[in-house]
């Protein structure tokens, strides 16, 4: 591979890393706000003394659907930005080391830790659903 092949594809290895990752969070603040409006359209319906039980049944199963969609997804997006990442660091010229270097082996630890808490807010959305089909 030359230089010229192996700098195009570590640019667009970077490209595709940031174009994920915005691709990512936007999905997940699409699915954190249907969740939201899901959860408190239960708890008015539950609120309101009618009869509501079947709409509630039908929005919790449609919570926990979305639920699962999100976190398949996220977990998804989160292994695409890594594959990128590692394709741009095999890609990254040996004298220059911008992602290896330690200031930004630091992002990529906190990375993982933004990883841990977005699949810990989709399961803290999930776990009402469940509480609402048992109650």
């Amino acid at each position: 591979m030359s230089e010229e092949q192996r700098q195009k594809g570590y640019e667009t290895a970077i490209e595709l890393l940031i174009h994920e990752g915005s691709l990512t969070w936007n999905r997940y603040n699409v699915y954190l706000v249907a969740n939201s409006v899901i959860l408190a359209s239960i708890g008015i319906l539950e609120s309101a003394n009618n009869d509501t039980l079947t709409l509630s049944i039908c929005l919790t199963t449609v919570g926990i659907i979305l639920c699962i969609a999100w976190y398949l997804l996220t977990l998804r997006g989160f292994d695409r930005c890594n594959h990128y990442y590692k394709i741009a660091i095999s890609l990254e010229n040996p004298q220059v080391e911008v992602l290896r270097s330690p200031e930004n082996m630091s992002i990529v630890s906190k990375l993982g830790n933004h990883r841990r808490l977005s699949l810990v807010t989709i399961c803290i959305f999930f776990a009402p659903y469940v509480a609402f089909l048992f109650i």
